[in-house]
């Protein structure tokens, strides 16, 4: 059987056929406020349309939800590159802390004769090499072995 709906203007009115479901949920309003039908319907569409209010509500939640889980993975990677960004600072302001404390401790250095500029006597070099046969021809060792 097939169903048809149909709706007749009659001035002020409308006369329809209409599903037996809507005409039972219009039958509980009238029940349930003590209604005749035209002002059961009036409330039937005001709660339908705050229903849609609350569509309304649902769906800005859900964006905002979504903005906001776009937005903490933003946050997110930004707190990332900002660790990351400090660990290699630290990194490179400890690594020059530590380079410059051996640097005093243990580099070999010696002023010119002519400018009396500070020199630097790097491994290897021929200042190097010169300091350690200058050493050997003094006769420069261990205290321990000279005490034997």
């Amino acid at each position: 059987m097939r169903k048809s709906y149909a709706m007749v203007f009659d001035g002020d009115m409308v006369k329809a056929v209409i599903p037996n479901e809507l005409a039972r949920a219009i039958m509980k309003v009238m029940a349930e406020e003590n209604l005749d039908l035209p002002s059961a319907c009036k409330v039937f569409v005001e709660r339908a349309n705050s229903g849609s209010e609350k569509f309304k509500r649902d769906v800005m939640d859900q964006a905002r939800k979504l903005h906001n889980s776009e937005l903490m993975k933003q946050i997110n990677s930004a707190r990332a590159t900002i660790r990351a960004q400090s660990y290699n600072d630290g990194h490179q302001a400890g690594y020059k802390k530590g380079y410059d404390s051996a640097k005093a401790k243990y580099e070999i250095w010696y002023f010119c004769d002519v400018c009396n500029g500070r020199l630097t006597v790097s491994p290897n070099d021929g200042d190097h090499n010169a300091v350690i046969e200058s050493l050997k021809e003094k006769g420069w060792g261990h205290a321990s072995c000279h005490n034997m």
